[in-house]
């Protein structure tokens, strides 16, 4: 990782998680723009009353990066970072951290989640790729 590269990994802010998507498939997506993240959010809150709030992103100056798991046994948590950075290409990535398991065994229930994780990065002009 180069430091440009670990750089732009710094300015990578999670703003949400939570434990249903409603997501079929798993999938990372990139919204630059609020009518899109809206719309990601009602199909999220139509089975939650009352529903998660969008959360605060200023699109003239930073974009949002969704990552919706359909693994229903998910137990990892994630983290957005940059792979690789070019002149005209920004590679990120998103990277499955083991968990860590409460000291409290009774607290460790498997429940079935369709986690999704939003973060918010810098704006760019250069083409966002998302590397598997």
């Amino acid at each position: 990782m180069t430091a440009n590269t670990q750089n732009s990994s710094e300015k990578i802010i999670l703003i949400d998680k939570h434990n249903y998507s409603g997501a079929e498939e798993t999938e990372t997506i990139i919204f630059t723009e609020y009518k899109s993240l809206k719309l990601f959010y009602a199909k999220v809150n139509r089975t939650r009353k009352p529903g998660l709030p969008l959360p605060n992103v200023d699109f003239n100056n930073e974009i949002v990066v969704v990552h919706c798991s359909a693994d229903e046994n998910y137990k990892n948590t994630n983290q957005l970072t940059v792979l690789k950075e070019t002149d005209n290409e920004l590679f990120i990535r998103i990277e499955e951290l083991p968990k860590k398991k409460p000291d409290n065994s009774a607290l460790n229930v498997d429940i079935e989640v369709t986690p999704f994780f939003v973060y918010k990065m810098p704006k760019t002009n250069k083409k966002v790729i998302i590397a598997k």
